[in-house]
Order: C-alpha cells, then structure tokens, then sequence
C-alpha cells in the first residue's frame, strides 16, 4: 500500500515530538491494524527549534519565519497534510495555511471538533500562560455555546513552571502534585473533561497516569497523521486489516 506523507513541526517541545510519535505508533497498531514496517504510516516529524512562546510573543516574528520556511519545506518534500505538535504555537496558525499551500490542518480545529462529536457542555483547558490568555480554546469554544473554565491568572506561572521543567526533563514531584490538584479541582467543578491544550502536558499526563478525564490533543493528532497516511475513510478500523499475523512471516517450527 502507497503511504501518502504527512509532515510534522516538531520541538515545541522536543518531548511532545516523542509522545505524538509514540501515539502514531500505538494508534496504527490498535486502531489501524498495522503489523509489519508497511503497515505504518509515512511521516517527516521536523525538531524545529524554534524560540518558545511560552508566556511571550517577544520573538514572535523570528518564530513566525521559521514555521513559515518549515512548512514550505515539508510541503516541497511532498506531504499532503502539515501539522504542528504544540498548542501554543497555533497562536500563529493563520500565517501557515497559505505558506503550506492549503495543506496545513488545525490542531485545533481537530479537537473543537471531538467536544461537538462527545456533546460536551461542559470543559476545562489547561495549558501554557500564551494559550490560556489568547483563548485559543475558550474563544471557539465558548462560540458553540460550551462553558470553558481556565485556570486562575495567578496559577499561570506554576503551569509556566511546569512546562518548562519538562522540557529541561527536570520534572519535579511538586510539578506532578500541582498538576494532579489542578486536575481535581476542575471535576470538582463539574468538568466533563479536561482539554490538555499544551503538548508538555500531554506528555506529562502520558508518563504520570494522573487521574481526570482528558482530551488529549496529541492523541486525536496521532489518529488523523495514521487517517490521511494509510488513506482511511472507514473509521472503524477495528473490522478491517491491514496486515496479516506476524506468524505468517516466521520460519516454520517442526
């Protein structure tokens, strides 16, 4: 089967890069029926080091070029589809469609779309100081008729603390506690589920097994990178396989 490409920005953080990759892998085993090497999808995952935006745009229009220039890059290696792996980066989605030839897809917009698919009422987004303060969940959002809840402004530097001490894989026990209240109090609150709108947050709640409900970002991108690469239109792949038993590839026993 021809895998079309699907490029990845990457390195916003590096880690997140890792735990998105390690979803497509997972994702096209349980999902997709992947067995052998072919099986999986074709992807150009791009460690774009990029200066954060954290909790600053300081650096707004180097960081801007650089998405820019790397999007035209993966879309003259061939891809089909371009995606970020970082929330807070998307601040800045409107300058990539047209640089990536209309073949940049939101992450955003992808899990706007899971709230409306799950009839959810009722959300909480965590994320970085620049996704919580640009609402860049809570405005679309909040336009469906959902209620948002976000953390408290004084909160948003421990979550700052946090991402970055992830990146620098220097999480801490205080950084895992933190989070787990913060997840707490939300559903206390009444939260159907929690959106992870950073992708260190993902990565963390991957590791950790905090508990809570989750939207997770990263995992609805896996499903669409192995959807477009493998060409999938049925979604239940679960009926349909892509690859015979392992078994079969195996030296036959006496």
């Amino acid at each position: 089967m021809n895998k079309k490409i699907v490029g990845v920005i990457g390195g916003m953080g590096p880690q997140a890069s890792v735990t998105l990759y390690n979803h497509v892998i997972q994702t096209a085993i349980a999902t997709y029926g992947a067995v052998h090497n072919n099986d999986f999808p074709h992807v150009l995952i791009s460690n774009l080091p990029v200066p954060d935006a954290i909790s600053s745009r300081d650096d707004e229009q180097k960081l801007i070029t650089m998405l820019v220039d790397e999007a035209r890059r993966l879309a003259d290696a061939g891809c089909v589809m371009i995606v970020m792996a970082c929330n807070t980066a998307h601040i800045f989605e409107e300058h990539l469609h047209g640089a990536a030839l209309g073949l940049f897809v939101s992450l955003i917009d992808l899990v706007k779309a899971k709230v409306q698919t799950e009839n959810i009422q009722k959300i909480a987004v965590m994320g970085s100081p620049m996704t919580i303060e640009s609402g860049l969940y809570r405005h679309g959002l909040e336009r469906d008729g959902v209620i948002v809840l976000q953390p408290d402004k004084d909160l948003l530097p421990s979550y700052e603390r946090l991402i970055r001490y992830h990146i620098a894989g220097q999480t801490s026990a205080q950084d895992r506690q933190f989070l787990q209240e913060q997840c707490t109090l939300f559903h206390r609150q009444g939260v159907e589920k929690i959106i992870l709108g950073c992708t260190e947050l993902s990565s963390l709640v991957s590791q950790e097994s905090l508990n809570g409900s989750f939207i997770d970002p990263l995992l609805i991108l896996a499903d669409k990178i192995c959807a477009v690469s493998l060409d999938v239109k049925n979604r239940d792949r679960r009926n349909v396989s892509l690859a015979r038993s392992p078994a079969e590839y195996l030296p036959a026993t006496v």
